[in-house]
């Protein structure tokens, strides 16, 4: 949830930058592609999980057959792909933010030279 929010509050910062740098705003852009990459990673995710269930010959047929006795080798290999596969994928995710180099210095110029902009737009419409 924290990456979430925080992703999320780069992208605010993004949209600032991209409208400094190209005079239009392009937030619904930026957000669109956010969620269609939280829907991506979901998909990709459900896809990985049952791939390794698969792979660990996880039983299919609990629901039918509750009274099965799921074998200690599946059960050590499910403990590994469900806890330290995830936290690797995971720790691997912040070696993307290296490419981020909007600064609080750097955005604090950008929004100043934004609301110049707008208020020299704001004086020439009236």
């Amino acid at each position: 949830m924290i990456g979430g929010v925080g992703f999320q509050s780069m992208l605010a910062d993004t949209a600032d930058e991209h409208e400094y740098l190209f005079g239009v705003r392009r937030e619904g852009l930026f957000f669109s592609g956010l969620t269609l990459a939280y829907k991506a990673a979901s998909g990709l995710g459900g896809l990985i999980a049952g791939i390794g269930l698969d792979l660990i010959h996880f039983p299919t047929d609990l629901a039918a057959n509750p009274n099965v006795v799921i074998p200690a080798g599946v059960l050590e290999k499910l403990a590994l792909i469900s806890g330290p596969l995830p936290a690797l994928l995971a720790a691997t995710a912040p070696l993307f933010l290296f490419g981020y180099h909007l600064t609080r210095k750097k955005h604090a110029k950008i929004i100043a030279d934004l609301a110049d902009r707008n208020a020299r737009k704001t004086e020439a419409n009236v």
